[in-house]
């Protein structure tokens, strides 16, 4: 192993803190077969030959980096990549044994190195061959060294169809138009998402439609359908902007702009998005079928290139889906307006406590919408971390939903999650993404009801 490559394992080591944690041995690198622009590779590393997806990225990443064993690249691109859904063994055990080499990307000579690997996987992640963004998305996420310098040249000749598949553009129209996601399959739980007009990128619908299809792994269990209507412009910033008559939900439908906030100014550094229900509940089980999402176009770009985008939409539905923002969420919370205001639904409550927390779980303070900073890592504290590190969504934000009356909870499709000791704060330093004040509730009004 050269020297070079020996000091750049040595600095991934560092900078994720969870290699040696992981006992990862460190192996060859990826053989290297410089592929034409005009070549298709024929296998990939998921086993799926009809595309290098952000998984099959993920995996040479982490081969790049010298890990070798299947388990080990497991809990490598699950753990510290937190690559959604999780891979399973079987995605790379059934892979190629000599999968398809990384080319020579960034120009150095030789291909197959870790450099290589990371401008495969930025390309997977934001879906672009623009070099500013790749450069970004590498030294300042990945954060490998020596800083990568992709030109434009270079990006120019990096694989694009056939090779990552290139996001289709919205068609051009004179004003915003409304563009509803695929049609949900039959069956199980389906967030329905709606773009109200042409604010976000293709790759950043696709960041949302991921985030949405992550909470259909937690909430498995059917509602009825329900007709809604709603009157335009009714639960704020524009929503629906549209009326709703009689629109048939299956289960929830959540519309979305990268435009503005639901409330409040655009700023760089201010609220960076918010979420929440709107309308009338479900009758009997007081779940709401319509919410809505604003991010703040301020912070948009910066973070779908720093990789945080996901998390952000993520946290988002979970307020749309009623965390911190029902009534069902509030006639569970003890001690409010107090110093230690908590949330005793049962089942949060088991499971935080099968991880070592002592009685019910611990809220924020004042606006009481959020686990507390406590928690940690948690997807639904009011603190997101910085990049290498990736926020959770564990068992006990999976819990809550039943709690708060959701059905089908898939306790085994949450992240690992280790609580930190009680009391222990992470202090919100430095590239810490602050939420609070995101979870918008109501108003109350249109009509739901219940269809045969």
């Amino acid at each position: 192993m050269g020297s070079r490559r020996r000091l750049l394992l040595l600095a991934v080591a560092f900078l994720f803190g969870i290699l040696a944690a992981c006992g990862l041995a460190t192996g060859p690198g990826l053989i290297s077969r410089p592929e034409t622009a005009s070549s298709t590779p024929a296998a990939y590393y998921d086993g799926n030959p009809q595309s290098v997806t952000i998984r099959d990225a993920a995996i040479a990443f982490a081969i790049a980096s010298g890990i070798t064993q299947p388990s080990q690249i497991v809990s490598f691109v699950n753990n510290v990549l937190r690559v959604q859904p999780p891979i399973t063994l079987a995605e790379v055990t059934t892979a190629n044994p000599n999968p398809v080499a990384i080319s020579d990307f960034d120009g150095d000579g030789r291909g197959g190195t870790i450099q290589d690997a990371a401008i495969l996987f930025a390309i997977a992640t934001l879906q672009t061959r623009d070099a500013n963004r790749i450069n970004t998305f590498v030294n300042n996420v990945l954060r490998l060294q020596p800083p990568l310098n992709l030109t434009p040249e270079q990006a120019a000749r990096l694989p694009g169809p056939g090779f990552v598949p290139p996001t289709a553009s919205p068609t051009p129209s004179a004003s915003p138009t409304a563009s509803p996601s695929p049609t949900p399959p039959a069956g199980g739980f389906n967030i329905e998402v709606e773009f109200i007009d042409d604010s976000l990128s293709p790759s950043q619908r696709d960041i949302v439609l991921q985030a949405a299809r992550r909470w259909e792994q937690i909430i498995t269990g059917d509602l009825p359908d329900v007709a809604v209507t709603l009157q335009a412009g009714l639960c704020l910033a524009g929503f629906p902007p549209t009326a709703l008559v009689d629109r048939r939900v299956d289960d929830i439908l959540v519309q979305v702009t990268g435009a503005r906030l639901l409330s409040g100014p655009s700023a760089p550094g201010g609220a960076i998005g918010q979420g929440g229900p709107c309308g009338s509940p479900r009758p009997g089980i007081g779940i709401f079928p319509y919410g809505r999402v604003g991010l703040d176009p301020a912070d948009l770009a910066r973070l779908e290139a720093e990789g945080r985008l996901f998390h952000v939409v993520l946290h988002e539905l979970g307020h749309v889906l009623g965390f911190g923002t029902i009534r069902n969420w509030d006639s569970l919370l003890l001690n409010r307006g107090t110093s230690n205001p908590r949330f005793a639904g049962r089942q949060a409550v088991a499971q935080y406590n099968s991880l070592g927390g002592l009685g019910n779980v611990p809220v924020e303070l004042q606006v009481e919408a959020h686990w507390r900073e406590t928690l940690g890592l948690e997807l639904m504290t009011p603190i997101l971390p910085p990049p290498p590190l990736r926020p959770v969504l564990s068992r006990i934000t999976a819990a809550a939903m039943q709690d708060l009356g959701f059905t089908g909870i898939n306790l085994a499709a949450a992240d690992p999650y280790e609580l930190p000791p009680e009391g222990r704060r992470l202090p919100p330093t430095g590239e810490w993404l602050f939420l609070g004040d995101d979870a918008i509730f109501g108003p109350i009004g249109g009509e739901t009801r219940l269809l045969p």
